[in-house]
């Protein structure tokens, strides 16, 4: 059985990330639905890959919370 692919082209996909040392939890929102979740290294130009991988041609807006500073959106 083949997986089929949801093109997310054109979307806003909202991109939210739990900072921490060793990993990053990050959770993805489309259309109020979360539409992917996973844990990944902590490494930021591996996160910036992996997401425009999950989800070509979006629009993505990301938000992180890394404690003990507050949270900081980007755009």
């Amino acid at each position: 059985m083949t997986q089929q692919r949801i093109s997310y082209a054109g979307e806003r996909v909202y991109v939210g990330v739990d900072v921490h040392k060793e990993t990053y939890t990050v959770t993805c929102v489309c259309h109020k639905q979360i539409v992917k979740t996973a844990t990944v290294p902590a490494e930021p130009a591996s996160l910036a890959a992996s997401v425009l991988q999950w989800f070509p041609g979006a629009m993505l807006a990301s938000a992180y919370d890394a404690h003990p500073a507050p949270t900081r959106i980007n755009h």
